[in-house]
């Protein structure tokens, strides 16, 4: 197949490298990173060299589908839908909802979804007094294009320490940000998060013609037992599944009508908290493909290539079934992952890396130099890649991922996490857990009923 990518920052970067070892052809358009260079099979477009859509007018005729890897251009992905070319992703609902938080917020509640109780905030020191004159242990959420270091989860019940965490954000950036902050009040229990694919004919379905999920545990700190900042993700476990689980149940199934009207085809996830009386509470939706996950599914389904085609095409797929389960884990180095640092010299930029041949790698923000067969960073991000492994005991899966990290030199320059999957045991140990995540036997179908009213017409 030939497979074009639409990128603003190479997210997909170790998707497009296993389609281009498995033979298939990659073009690539970038906004921002320049990686994958030296890699045979890909071929890179810049912003800076072509426009966007002059690339789409180039490929347009020649490749069997285009894949939007990220956030950035729903507007575009709406419209060459609409012009009738092979698109794959997210839409501009998909994008303004995940952009805007606080819609999404007002979406769920229209809905009927039960989330935390939540407060819009315009700048720093509105939250400052709404947490004085309201003491409960808060998280702060970006809204907007902030940092996801931004984010801060209060330790203290009265969250005194979220305070400070924003007065020092005020001290060090000022007025250099734009967006809003949600603030929402902290459930306790287990994150957990369902994901499936939304295709022009409805739910992407198994050769048993079940609906196919994909569960997932995501590891967001810098640090081993989620200490330090927040980054995008660090490591996540994740199985497929088939039939209909409680989550997708409350958290997807009621987005139907938004995915049909918008023309969403792509991944639609549901991150979760279930409690443990039950309780089970939406944090939020992400309708785009994620990463690292789809450097996993690389893992666990047997052809990637033919599974983004079964997304645009509706077609049935096969995939690895649980108790068959994936993990992987992210290697990355120093500035990683600071993104509004600025004159920083002492990167690991043009770092070598050499990788065992037993090591299944997902490129990140990295070159290949030809003459010496090896990886660099090619960007002082320092997001080298990701490490994936698969198997049915997670317990010897945690164990297998990090050794196979620690066998590329320099990792122990970098910072990799080696305890991806341990929280994860014990919240399969937990019965409230299993009853969201595992499918219950004789789950009904569902139409896709479109309503004339959906309301919020900001998203029109």
């Amino acid at each position: 197949m030939k497979i074009a990518f639409v990128s603003y920052q190479f997210d997909g970067s170790g998707l497009m490298y296993h389609l281009a070892r498995q033979g298939h052809s990659v073009y690539v358009w970038a906004e921002k990173y320049d990686c994958l260079r030296g890699v045979d099979g890909v071929q890179i477009y810049k912003k800076s060299q072509i426009k966007l859509e002059t690339y789409i007018e180039k490929v347009r005729d020649e490749v069997d589908l285009i894949v939007f890897d990220g956030e950035n251009y729903g507007f575009y992905q709406d419209y060459y839908r609409k012009v009738g070319l092979p698109v794959i992703g997210s839409s501009r609902f998909g994008e303004v909802i995940e952009e805007k938080r606080e819609l999404q917020n007002k979406l769920a509640q229209k809905l009927g979804v039960r989330k935390p109780k939540f407060h819009i905030v315009e700048d720093i020191g509105e939250v400052i007094n709404y947490i004085k004159r309201n003491r409960k242990r808060y998280i702060l959420k970006q809204s907007g294009n902030l940092p996801k270091t931004f984010n801060y989860k209060a330790k203290l019940e009265d969250s005194e320490d979220l305070i400070l965490h924003l007065l020092s954000l005020k001290r060090r950036f000022g007025d250099r940000y734009s967006g809003r902050f949600i603030i929402e009040e902290v459930v306790e229990g287990v994150e957990v998060a369902t994901s499936a694919f939304w295709t022009p004919y409805g739910w992407l379905r198994t050769i048993d013609d079940e609906v196919l999920i994909e569960v997932n545990f995501e590891h967001k700190g810098l640090l081993d037992g989620d200490r330090g900042v927040t980054t995008g993700e660090m490591g996540t476990v994740a199985w497929f599944d088939q039939g209909e689980n409680r989550i997708f149940r409350e958290m997807l199934v009621p987005l139907e009508p938004f995915l049909q009207r918008f023309n969403n085809w792509g991944n639609v996830d549901a991150n979760c908290i279930v409690t443990p009386e039950g309780d089970l509470y939406l944090l939020e939706w992400t309708i785009r493909f994620g990463y690292p996950i789809t450097d996993l599914y690389c893992e666990l389904v047997p052809d990637m290539a033919r599974f983004l085609m079964a997304i645009y095409k509706g077609n049935v797929v096969e995939v690895n079934l649980y108790p068959i389960i994936g993990v992987v884990l992210v290697l990355a180095f120093p500035i990683f992952p600071y993104e509004l640092v600025r004159n920083i010299t002492d990167s690991y930029l043009y770092e070598y890396l050499i990788i065992p041949e037993d090591v299944s790698f997902y490129p990140g923000l990295v070159n290949y130099d030809k003459k010496r067969s090896l990886w660099y960073l090619s960007d002082n991000y320092g997001y080298a890649g990701t490490i994936a492994v698969k198997g049915r005991d997670l317990k010897s899966l945690i164990k297998r991922v990090v050794s196979k990290v620690e066998s590329i030199v320099p990792s122990h320059r970098g910072f990799y996490r080696t305890d991806i999957g341990k929280r994860v045991l014990e919240a399969l140990e937990l019965d409230y857990v299993k009853d969201v995540v595992f499918p219950s036997k004789g789950t009904a179908r569902h139409s896709i009923a479109m309503s004339d009213d959906l309301g919020l017409k900001e998203l029109e």
